[in-house]
């Protein structure tokens, strides 16, 4: 009798060892061949960009002139294809924009607003926002040469 209890338990012991391992290998698997979803926090965003700003640039400018200068750079990228307000399951490969460009419609925006900041600042706020976007995983790491990109999507 005793025998059969023993055998019960190291089967039910297997059969639990099992269905985790085969739990575990399926959302193994579909992690691995889908994308990570990437997450854009406007505030989270704000407050990670001013901290790392360079301080001559960060004692100049307020949080709300930081937000205001991402919030155009998004536009900017939205506007190209790159960035979405919702997620979306296919996500667009080898969109290319050029810095320069983003760079020169944060500038205008900025001018039309009458806010006061220096092309330097601007800069400093982009750059920050790019390492950002690096950093959650929202884009991929740039681009050295556009021909090396199989089919590349160009915006001018």
């Amino acid at each position: 009798m005793a025998s059969v209890f023993w055998i019960v338990i190291v089967i039910a012991v297997v059969a639990v060892l099992v269905i985790a391992v085969v739990a575990v290998g399926a959302v193994v698997n579909r992690l691995a061949v889908e994308a990570p979803v990437s997450v854009f926090d406007e505030d989270e965003a704000i407050e990670w960009i001013a901290d790392r700003l360079p301080i001559d640039v960060a004692s100049q400018l307020s949080h709300d002139d930081v937000r205001a200068l991402v919030l155009w750079h998004l536009e900017f990228l939205e506007g190209r294809g790159v960035a979405t307000e919702t997620a979306f399951e296919v996500a667009p490969d080898a969109v290319i924009v050029a810095e320069d460009d983003g760079l020169a419609y944060v500038l205008g925006q900025a001018t039309e607003a009458g806010l006061d900041v220096e092309d330097v600042q601007v800069v400093a706020v982009l750059e920050t926002e790019l390492d950002y976007l690096e950093a959650i995983g929202a884009i991929g790491p740039r681009v050295a040469d556009p021909a090396e990109v199989d089919q590349p999507r160009r915006d001018s």
